[in-house]
Formats: C-alpha cells, sequence, structure tokens
C-alpha cells in the first residue's frame, strides 16, 4: 500500500492486462516516458509525432485512471501508479 497523500493506492488498483485488447504500444511508450521525463523527446525516440505520443498518453491515463505523469517544470514525474504498475 502506497499513501499519495490523500489517496491510497494499492496492487489491487491496477488492471490486469487483456493482452488481446490491449495496445502494446502504448507499453512502449510509457516506458519511453519514464526514460525521457519528456513527450516531446519520447516521441523522437519512438520515431513518431509529439501528437501521437499524447494521444498514447491519453490512452494510458484512461486505462489506469489516473494522470500518471505530472508536469514539474520542463519535465514529467511518474505518479505513484506509474512506480507501482513498473514494479509488478
Amino acid at each position: 500500500m502506497i499513501n499519495a497523500g490523500r489517496k491510497r493506492i494499492s496492487r489491487v488498483n491496477v488492471r490486469t492486462f487483456d493482452i488481446g485488447k490491449f495496445d502494446l504500444n502504448l507499453l512502449r511508450a510509457l516506458h519511453m516516458l519514464l526514460r525521457e521525463r519528456n513527450v516531446t523527446r519520447a516521441a523522437n525516440e519512438l520515431h513518431v509525432t509529439q501528437q501521437a505520443m499524447s494521444g498514447s498518453l491519453k490512452r494510458l491515463r484512461q486505462h489506469f485512471d489516473d494522470p500518471l505523469f505530472i508536469r514539474v517544470g520542463q519535465h514529467l514525474e511518474p505518479t505513484p501508479m506509474v512506480l507501482i504498475f513498473i514494479e509488478s
């Protein structure tokens, strides 16, 4: 259990994947966003447009029902949900 401010997050909150319905390219996008901490740089690394990367982030946010990243200045910081997901 992780206490994220007022919101408590447990591993139970992380949805299980139905691989048949989940776009695995979103995992590549998530990985690159974690590495680069910047949407434009992550897009460049995956050779997609910034708009495509933003769309992937939007879909990930909808899937996890979480913002996943918080903008801090020029970079993105992962939320506890992302940290729990990458641990599992």
